[in-house]
């Protein structure tokens, strides 16, 4: 695929709140996702689905954990990356949180015939 253009690589940015360096995902790695064909496959909305994945995993390290039941004391970063995951996931289709679903089409096949009749008919 294609090299990403400047213009493109500040769009993910942008996209993904990573806009001041040192970056948390280099532009190598955005570069590999873009052309990865098993994941963003040349899709810039996809390529911000999956760096925010990394961004993500990354912030584990930022939330907090204390007392002897380890209670979790959540980080704002880790909560903002969290819901712009789930945004661009669900833009791209990604499964989980956030995916695409599909819901059921009526074709009204069950629906009574005219005049209480008897539509079945064998012949």
């Amino acid at each position: 695929m294609a090299t990403l253009t400047v213009a493109q690589l500040t769009e993910i940015r942008d996209g993904i709140g990573d806009t001041c360096s040192p970056y948390d995902v280099s532009d190598v790695t955005l570069q590999a996702l873009y052309d990865d064909a098993a994941r963003a496959n040349g899709s810039i909305d996809c390529v911000k689905a999956y760096a925010l994945r990394s961004r993500y995993g990354a912030t584990v390290n930022l939330v907090p954990i204390s007392g002897e039941l380890g209670n979790i004391q959540v980080n704002q970063k880790h909560t903002q990356i969290k819901e712009l995951m789930d945004f661009w996931a669900g833009i791209c289709g990604i499964g989980g949180a956030g995916g695409l679903t599909a819901g059921a089409i009526d074709l009204g096949l069950d629906e009574p015939c005219p005049d209480g009749m008897d539509c079945y008919d064998p012949d």
